[in-house]
């Protein structure tokens, strides 16, 4: 409802701007590829990064996270789990891309969004 005054008019608008993601503004702007994955490993965010370096257009939303990026997550806890141990985990990959082999750093660790616990999966090549 827009605020009157006291005879009824109209006196201003108010806006209210709800992010549908609050992680989704900064992820964006990182330069390393970022995946969001639900505990069962499907996609349900990508940054513009992993869109370009992944090739995956508008993004892989629902898809599994190593047919979407051929790579295989190597978490050993759920993201819950991850959580309540304050865990990252390292790991190093190999991956092809136009045909040039490279090896990426893959950080695993875990947030919670509206209660529920999320793998994010931060990416950086290292060489090639």
């Amino acid at each position: 409802m827009p605020p009157t005054d006291s005879n009824g008019n109209i006196a201003r608008f108010l806006v209210l701007n709800v992010p549908e993601n609050e992680l989704r503004i900064g992820l964006e702007l990182m330069v390393d590829p970022v995946f969001v994955l639900t505990s069962e490993e499907k996609v349900i965010y990508t940054n513009r990064t992993a869109k370009t370096l992944f090739k995956l257009g508008a993004g892989p939303q629902n898809t599994d996270f190593e047919q979407a990026a051929g790579l295989v997550l190597d978490a050993l806890l759920s993201p819950t789990e991850m959580l309540n141990q304050h865990r990252i985990d390292d790991s190093a990959q190999l991956t092809v891309r136009d045909s040039i082999v490279e090896q990426l750093v893959m950080t695993v660790s875990a947030a919670q969004h509206r209660g529920t616990a999320f793998y994010v999966v931060v990416m950086r090549v290292i060489g090639n």
